[in-house]
């Protein structure tokens, strides 16, 4: 059983942890739990989002509206703290306007900066730097992150990966036999739990592990956050299922590294150069082309659906020669472009359905 996420964290914060909400991209994660920091990434808040247009150009995308009017919306004392990774222009943006035009600038706003591609051999050493930054930012904030703590938590995040992982094997498998929507509330743990109570959450489920009786057309989502309810759900009612993810929200944050380095900020810095291919980080198109092929052939699915936010500059740029190049290799696609503020109406689901019957 996943716990509801505000119940969660005010649980938490009687337990003694503060809560930052993070926007969406990568960020050290590590870092905020060894200064006991809980962090409750903000992607898709239920909220009315008119709030948003009064300070954002219509162009900029439902997910930047939501968490700004999200934040504004907050009960005062349920977070302590604000972090901005730098993951696109609208989200840096965000960050300038929350800091300093907002009322919500009571709360303490830090910025992240990863390296973007193409990364060269000085890309480690900055982003050793900025990692330390962040450090010297949470204690100015009063908390501090000592590097055995970090370490303690990379071991942990290891373990949370690997469950990931496993658990997509099963889906591969049909060994889940649960409906999409019960593997959505898996998957939107990782953005708040502690991963000690993620692992709890698998340990649960493994034990109702069984062959899946009601097989569907095998589907490969991605994009950077193709997780909305009404498409998860359109899925279920068309008895499709997601067997493999490339989201910014979970696997493209996920390292492929199997060996450790005893510096906590070397190993952190080694574990982003090692995560699959983003449009968000700047990368090279070929290769990330290359990557959703692998993992297409090996979780033996035959389309690829792209759920995409509208407006999402980084994914829009990548898509058309991305599709392209997947077709020539035989992979059917789909591009579902979401406007999260407005819903999915049936013309959607008109075009999921012949989608899945190609496959």
């Amino acid at each position: 059983m996943i716990p509801q996420r505000i119940p969660y964290l005010l649980r938490k914060k009687e337990e003694g942890w503060k809560v930052f909400g993070i926007l969406p991209g990568y960020y050290p994660k590590e870092i905020l739990l060894g200064a006991e920091i809980l962090p409750v990434e903000i992607w898709d808040p239920r909220v009315d989002t008119a709030f948003a247009y009064r300070h954002l150009q219509h162009t900029v995308c439902g997910i930047v509206k939501r968490a700004i009017s999200f934040l504004m919306a907050l009960p005062k004392g349920l977070i302590d703290g604000i972090l901005v990774p730098h993951t696109c222009d609208s989200l840096q943006n965000l960050g300038t306007l929350i800091k300093d035009l907002l009322p919500v600038t009571s709360l303490p706003c830090i910025f992240f900066y990863p390296p973007k591609g193409p990364y060269r051999k000085s890309s480690f050493e900055y982003l050793k730097r900025v990692l330390k930054v962040l450090q010297r930012d949470l204690e100015a904030f009063g908390t501090q992150a000592e590097g055995s703590e970090i370490t303690r938590w990379l071991n942990e995040m290891a373990k949370v990966y690997q469950a990931y992982r496993k658990l997509f094997e099963l889906l591969t498998r049909d060994l889940f036999p649960s409906k999409n929507r019960a593997l959505l509330d898996l998957i939107k743990g990782f953005g708040y739990l502690l991963p000690n109570d993620i692992l709890e959450a698998f340990g649960e489920i493994s034990k109702e592990m069984s062959p899946n009786k009601d097989l569907g057309p095998k589907v490969f989502i991605s994009g950077i956050y193709p997780y909305e309810v009404e498409l998860i759900e359109m899925l279920d009612l068309l008895k499709a299922r997601i067997v493999a993810e490339d989201s910014l929200f979970l696997t493209r944050r996920f390292p492929n590294r199997t060996e450790t380095s005893e510096d906590p900020y070397e190993e952190l810095a080694y574990r982003y150069f090692s995560t699959p291919p983003c449009p968000t980080r700047g990368l090279d198109l070929g290769e990330r082309a290359d990557y959703l092929i692998q993992r297409a052939r090996s979780a033996d699915v035959k389309g690829v659906l792209f759920g995409t936010v509208k407006f999402c500059e980084p994914e829009s740029f990548d898509l058309p020669t991305l599709i392209s190049v997947l077709n020539r290799e035989g992979l059917n696609t789909l591009h579902l472009e979401m406007e999260p503020t407005k819903g999915m109406d049936m013309a959607y689901l008109t075009r999921l359905e012949a989608f899945l019957e190609t496959l």
